[in-house]
């Protein structure tokens, strides 16, 4: 437990690194985004956990800000019982790149995810997520698992199918 709650302290870490240097998009949460975080933290319900032989590993989401001109929407392929389209934001940031998706476990159309996106995204200029840290890719990289997004024009929540 005590290897992943290290990996994951240090990407906290930059994540909030990352905020601070797009503070103007940190100013985009209201009282009430930051009390969702504690709320969910409080509860000791994680929102991604698993069990890796004797070591037990868990993630709270928490809210990731950048500049609207630090990210970029795609899709990325996932092998899930299939080939699955899954909508991404990919942002970098502060040397670093966050890979944050839609959990491939849920049905969504993916196509529909990404135009609520787009609409939400065109014209901001300050975007935060709210994503569950999921694990390191190389050590400039990291995945996330994604359940909103908010802009200056509003929220986007992941509601499955």
């Amino acid at each position: 437990m005590t290897h992943y709650f290290r990996i994951g302290s240090c990407f906290l870490i930059l994540a909030l690194l990352s905020s601070f240097k797009s503070n103007t998009a940190m100013s985009l949460l209201s009282a009430e985004d930051w009390s969702l975080e504690i709320a969910e933290r409080s509860s000791g319900r994680p929102a991604l956990s698993n069990v890796i032989g004797e070591s037990e590993w868990e993630s709270f989401n928490q809210w990731l800000c950048f500049s609207a001109e630090e990210i970029e929407l795609n899709f990325v392929d996932v092998e899930y019982g299939g080939l699955k389209k899954i909508p991404t934001v990919v942002a970098r940031s502060v040397g670093h790149r966050f890979e944050i998706s839609l959990s491939p476990e849920v049905s969504r159309n993916p196509n529909r995810v990404m135009a609520e996106w787009e609409d939400l995204v065109m014209g901001s200029s300050r975007v935060c997520l709210y994503a569950a840290y999921l694990q390191p890719i190389a050590d400039d990289v990291s995945l996330w698992t994604l359940s909103q997004m908010k802009t200056e024009k509003g929220y986007w929540v992941d509601k499955p199918n």
